[in-house]
């Protein structure tokens, strides 16, 4: 991703869409790979709830909040 200034209204666009698009990478290279999301998003270094709809075995990122 760009890392330059973010002087510009258009910067702070995509700088807020990065998550976003970072989730949708991980989950096309799970997809086709048959990898684990969750060893993906290890290795992009992308939080294991960044997609709760996404996460392996349908857990949810709030399914570990209250123990």
């Amino acid at each position: 991703p760009w890392t330059g200034s973010s002087e510009c209204p258009t910067a702070k666009t995509y700088r807020d869409g990065l998550p976003a698009r970072f989730e949708k990478e991980a989950t096309t290279l799970a997809s086709l790979t048959g990898w684990e999301i969750g060893s993906v998003r290890d290795k992009m270094k992308l939080p294991a709830s960044a997609n709760p709809a996404s996460s392996p075995g349908g857990k949810k990122w709030w399914d570990g909040m209250w123990k």
